[in-house]
């Protein structure tokens, strides 16, 4: 049953939704939503076993991507807690009118992320690499100065992102995920976040390609938040419904 947190929820995650689709200043050329639900026991520095709703959509435009994902951990408890992760790009071909392709770079482009949670706030600018990998259904590396208002001076990051479709037989896979490795700022330490999922296509088993997935997702983190020797390891079934 939804509780009310989850009703609370669903107005901030409507409304993020709303601002990366139906902003005037573009159209887009194509888009993806999905709402993913999870759960994994193992965690540190806070509730040892969690729930978590995820939000999640990516659009391509005239001019570039955009990418966000609002993060639900707990909404059927009174712990609940909302973060959010807003990433638009630039592309340099599309800008420019001419194409920026070199070997294995498909396109070079400008970054940004804003990152959003409880007492946390980051700003994160820098550059992107749409890389053709064969196999892959997208590359992306990400290369950015990150600022955190809360601690001193600013520090870097690079963000790694994939997706692999694998087919076994009559099955259709997805190996996708996404890395992000941040440098010490202020008094934190650099810390390693490795979040790769495997998902089988239900819905391919069905005649309804790309709706319906399930499988697992693990994460690792090391020196979670920063945090000298705080190192997570989480294993995590998912289910994710594409609409």
């Amino acid at each position: 049953m939804f509780s009310r947190s989850i009703l609370r929820a669903w107005p901030l995650m409507f409304l993020s939704w709303v601002a990366a689709t139906g902003s005037p200043l573009h159209a887009a050329d194509w888009s993806a939503t999905n709402l993913q639900l999870l759960h994994g026991n193992d965690f540190v520095l806070g509730p040892t076993s969690r729930s978590i709703m995820t939000l999640e959509h990516a659009d391509g435009w005239a001019y570039g991507d955009n990418f966000f994902f609002v993060d639900v951990t707990d909404p059927d408890s009174a712990g609940t807690d909302l973060y959010a992760e807003f990433a638009p790009r630039l592309s340099l071909s599309r800008l420019t009118g001419n194409s920026l392709a070199l070997g294995p770079l498909k396109d070079f482009l400008v970054a940004a992320q804003v990152n959003h949670g409880q007492d946390f706030r980051a700003f994160l600018y820098g550059a992107g690499l749409d890389l053709a990998v064969p196999g892959f259904s997208f590359v992306q590396l990400n290369f950015y100065r990150r600022d955190v208002p809360a601690l001193s001076g600013a520090t870097w990051q690079v963000t790694g992102v994939w997706s692999l479709p694998v087919a076994l037989g009559a099955t259709r896979w997805t190996l996708a995920g996404f890395a992000d490795w941040a440098g010490p700022e202020g008094g934190s330490r650099g810390n390693l976040l490795l979040v790769p999922q495997l998902r089988l296509d239900l819905g391919a088993l069905w005649d309804w390609p790309g709706r319906l997935e399930a499988g697992v997702e693990y994460s690792y983190w090391r020196n979670k938040f920063g945090i000298d020797g705080a190192v997570e390891s989480v294993v995590q079934p998912m289910v994710k419904w594409t609409f």
